[in-house]
């Protein structure tokens, strides 16, 4: 299809091949999020693990940002865990060290 029809693109994953009806990418959606305010001057940070995830990883990059890739593979990411389970540990340990470092409101 997408061969065929060039309004269609055909975007290849790990595990999954997405036919989008956009020329639009996960880093202009980062992008148009970070127009917005409650977004807007914020920091912004992008988590994925797929070859789909990697425009995301170069919009946050521009935006000084922290890009978190999961598991293997070549990426533009900053960072990097190995699974999920090491992210939602991190994650864990980021929330703690929030609650106790900032008073409660």
């Amino acid at each position: 299809i997408a061969a065929e029809h060039e309004d269609f693109r055909l975007l290849r994953g790990k595990m999954v091949a997405e036919l989008s009806a956009s020329h639009r990418t996960k880093g202009d959606a980062l992008d148009d999020f970070m127009l917005d305010a409650p977004f807007r001057n914020r920091l912004p940070i992008f988590v994925g693990d797929d070859v789909t995830d990697e425009d995301g990883f170069a919009a946050v990059a521009k935006l000084n940002g922290i890009g978190i890739k999961i598991g293997a593979g070549t990426t533009s990411a900053t960072h990097r865990v190995g699974t999920m389970d090491d992210f939602h540990d991190w994650l864990r340990q980021l929330c703690q060290a929030w609650t106790t470092a900032v008073p409660a409101l």
